[in-house]
């Protein structure tokens, strides 16, 4: 199933949001409008995104979900992301 999604990904895909930081911490940011909170379904288009994403030698690659509710409970327990940001954080 991956290869196939990353097979249709290299013809386009888009990273959302990237930050590139000073301390060469690249930071690739996933952004979802969902009226509930987000499940393990976005990892495996979040790894092809990351796999096909050019990491300069050095730099450490970290992944952020922004969305309104945030990760449910498999989402987190996994350990994928990083970083959450909800709405509650950014107002």
């Amino acid at each position: 199933m991956l290869r196939r999604i990353l097979k249709e990904m290299i013809k386009k895909f888009q990273i959302d949001l990237l930050y590139k930081l000073a301390d060469r911490v690249i930071t690739v940011c996933e952004i979802k409008h969902q009226n509930t909170k987000i499940g393990t379904h976005i990892i495996p288009a979040m790894r092809c995104k990351c796999a096909l994403l050019k990491v300069p030698r050095g730099y450490a690659l970290e992944k952020a979900l922004i969305s309104l509710y945030g990760p449910d409970n498999s989402l987190k327990d996994t350990g994928y992301f990083h970083h959450f940001v909800t709405l509650d954080d950014i107002i």
